[in-house]
């Protein structure tokens, strides 16, 4: 009998290429999406298999949960889905901490022999460090980051719930949406810089992160695991736009956009969503990550702990990125 594995958020970047993944490594895949939701970038990287099953959770409902799980028997849970743009704090937390805490307190309540509940945190919840290297973690600097430490607080005070938690910095790759602002801009011959002051940043090829999701599927030594997640390399600001660059072939100017301007531009793009219901990509807490000195990532406790070997580097992974970009005319 196939293992079997239930992936939330399974339509959106990271969770359609888990699924294709877990397919391949001949799991049972239940992709847990909500009614309604889009399904195209899924369709575009998933290729169809019979035991491949779509299932629409009530994550509010605890009781329902737990039928669920006791019905379907998961070996494995990995809790992908959550918000990453919204104006209020409690939209966050309800979203990203409090349906997290149903999930893992329903698996708990169903008595389900449950392998590992891998939950998809992010660097966000630790927050920056100095260009130094220095500063206390966690430290998250934004609502969505608040969140996701708030989601493991919550899980790791669920008793006999098996957690491994895993931290990805900024994901890359096919089907991904909020980076492609980005490329489309250079695509165009703008390469935008915000401010002049030195960064170092870490980045993750979407490929790269699913295998280290499955191998934190693994079951670890006791109940609770955490890994920090980024292909192992550090770089400097420019680093994303050139890569970017030697990949698609194109000629760009660079432009320094004064960091105070752009702030202006989040607070008026914010104003403006109360109008237009959708709340904008470019916004204050996206500015805060932007900006930040230092997102250091630290993989060794993941090649340890996980096996951990990021096959991907930024050129690598970029030339992947770039061309199923434009085989798909998303560039």
């Amino acid at each position: 009998m196939k293992e079997k594995v239930l992936i939330t958020g399974a339509n959106g970047f990271i969770g359609s290429h888990l699924t294709e993944a877990c397919l391949q490594k001949g799991f049972e895949v239940h992709a847990a999406v909500r009614k309604n939701s889009s399904m195209e970038l899924f369709r575009s990287l998933v290729t169809p298999a019979d035991s491949l099953k779509i299932v629409y959770p009530v994550y509010a409902d605890r009781e329902e949960l737990a039928d669920l799980f006791k019905r379907e028997r998961y070996t494995y849970i990995v809790h992908n889905a959550g918000i990453t743009k919204t104006r209020q704090q409690e939209t966050y937390n309800h979203i990203n901490a409090e349906l997290t805490k149903n999930l893992g307190a329903a698996v708990v309540n169903a008595g389900i022999d449950l392998r590992r509940f891998v939950l998809i945190s992010s660097l966000a919840a630790l927050g920056p460090v100095s260009y130094a290297g220095q500063g206390d973690r966690p430290r998250p600097v934004t609502g969505y980051g608040r969140s996701k430490l708030l989601a493991e607080t919550y899980l790791r005070a669920i008793k006999g719930l098996p957690v491994t938690v895993i931290r990805p910095t900024a994901v890359y790759g096919p089907g991904e949406k909020d980076l492609l602002i980005v490329f489309r801009l250079l695509a165009g011959g703008w390469d935008l810089s915000m401010g002049r002051k030195p960064q170092k940043l870490s980045f993750v090829y979407v490929q790269d992160l699913v295998s280290a999701i499955l191998l934190a599927m693994k079951e670890q030594p006791g109940n609770w695991a955490s890994f920090d997640i980024s292909d192992g390399a550090m770089y400097e600001r420019y680093a994303l736009s050139d890569a970017f660059v030697r990949s698609s072939r194109v000629k760009t100017r660079r432009l320094h956009v004064p960091t105070q301007l752009v702030k202006a531009l989040a607070l008026l793009n914010e104003g403006l969503s109360s109008v237009s219901g959708r709340y904008p990509a470019l916004n204050g807490d996206k500015v805060k990550e932007l900006t930040a000195e230092n997102w250091y990532c630290d993989i060794t406790p993941a090649r340890i702990g996980l096996g951990y070997d990021p096959q991907f580097s930024l050129d690598k992974g970029m030339d992947e990125t770039v061309r199923w970009y434009r085989a798909h005319k998303w560039l």
